[in-house]
């Protein structure tokens, strides 16, 4: 085992490989990796038990307690309330050395009383995407006959909120649109009346980013304004990538995929059972996600030390020397793979958000240096 693997924690399981939306920005359908088309529309049952017994195993490789299954796509809710229900029992009876936390990345639309009632049964948490106000979301997020969705979607989640599980809704995410001011932005998740929000980056790159259209930095100015009414307003509302950058500013070593020098490990797994790396990455070209492995040719710990998996999780290792040599990289640290990637340097690039983060992070550490001066943050030399 190399000394930089980081062990896996979450496990991204693609149950459907289609989705009943048609949002304009999908990472997996409207980019350069267009290998949805072949992958089976629903994960086998024999591939759920496969499954279940490669995270048993590597539960005790890595003499793990805990671990995270989000059930994703596509939409899982496709799959349906009985094969959602085996799923989670397969898991369930199967991996017994780590306790398996369960959550549902849906789009909250097909959220049925026989599928509400399963993930309750199952304790699952449910994390859905609206992107702002009607006006806004339903400019991306439509569905295949071009009507908006966020009907659809708040229908959904106010099922869930009334519905049998105690825990309703627990995360939302939002990919920014400056085309809403960050005041309204915030009004409205305050609405929604769930915990936990993100607020995503879009899924640019250096070459696909749209420089006419929007200035680089704009993005930062938009979250710079964002974190001022967060605090201004005292919102109980836990926004993650404010609570991410001030953690690392703090000293945590740890952040996200799209911060830090180091996080966690995530694995992804695709309804053939095929191992990925981080499907945000099909933005770049076809294949860029894959590993070449699966469930079925060989353990899940053989994958710990793919580069791409080295790369998201220990980030000095795929960062160009640019990001080594700014005193912000134990915040930032470099960006997210993702929105590095051009043809002519592949990921060997800072993030086209280089100037979007330096922004808010900056910002951020100064608003901490007024409420612990006496605290010495990560970037002060």
């Amino acid at each position: 085992m190399s000394p930089e693997a980081e062990p896996f924690v979450a496990f991204v399981v693609k149950v459907a490989s289609r989705c009943n939306l048609a949002c304009s920005y999908c990472y997996m359908y409207e980019h350069a990796d267009q290998s949805w088309k072949s992958q089976p529309k629903m994960m086998s049952q024999a591939t759920v038990g496969l499954l279940a017994q490669r995270l048993e195993e590597y539960s005790v490789y890595r003499s793990l307690r805990h671990i995270s299954v989000v059930t994703h796509g596509g939409e899982p809710t496709l799959y349906g309330d009985q094969r959602l229900q085996y799923f989670y029992e397969v898991l369930r009876a199967t991996v017994k050395s780590a306790r398996v936390h369960f959550v549902i990345q849906t789009n909250a639309t097909l959220l049925t009383p026989e599928i509400l009632q399963v993930l309750a049964n199952h304790e699952v948490r449910i994390g859905t995407s609206i992107d702002g106000p009607r006006e806004i979301n339903d400019i991306a997020r439509r569905t295949k006959s071009g009507h908006g969705s966020y009907d659809d979607v708040l229908a959904g989640i106010r099922r869930a909120q009334a519905g049998p599980s105690p825990y309703g809704v627990q995360s939302i995410l939002t990919v920014i649109s400056t085309g809403v001011s960050p005041e309204a932005a915030l009004a409205h998740l305050e609405t929604l009346g769930i915990p936990r929000a993100d607020f995503l980056l879009p899924d640019w790159n250096h070459d696909t980013y749209p420089y006419e259209d929007l200035p680089l930095g704009s993005i930062g100015a938009w979250l710079t304004e964002l974190f001022d009414k967060w605090i201004a307003t005292n919102s109980k509302l836990h926004i993650r990538i404010f609570a991410t950058i001030m953690r690392l500013l703090l000293g945590s070593d740890f952040g996200t995929d799209g911060l830090g020098r180091r996080s966690r490990g995530t694995l992804m797994v695709e309804t053939d059972g095929s191992y990925h790396i981080h499907d945000g990455l099909k933005t770049a070209f076809e294949g860029a996600s894959r590993s070449g492995d699966s469930l079925s040719s060989c353990p899940i710990s053989n994958i710990e030390v793919h580069p791409l998996a080295i790369a998201l999780t220990d980030k000095i290792s795929s960062v160009s020397g640019t990001c080594t040599q700014c005193g912000l990289f134990s915040v930032c640290g470099g960006g997210h793979l993702v929105h590095r990637y051009s043809t002519t340097r592949g990921y060997d690039a800072p993030s086209v958000y280089c100037a979007d983060l330096m922004q808010i992070i900056n910002h951020i550490a100064e608003y901490l240096r007024q409420v612990t001066p006496d605290r010495r943050l990560a970037i002060d030399s």
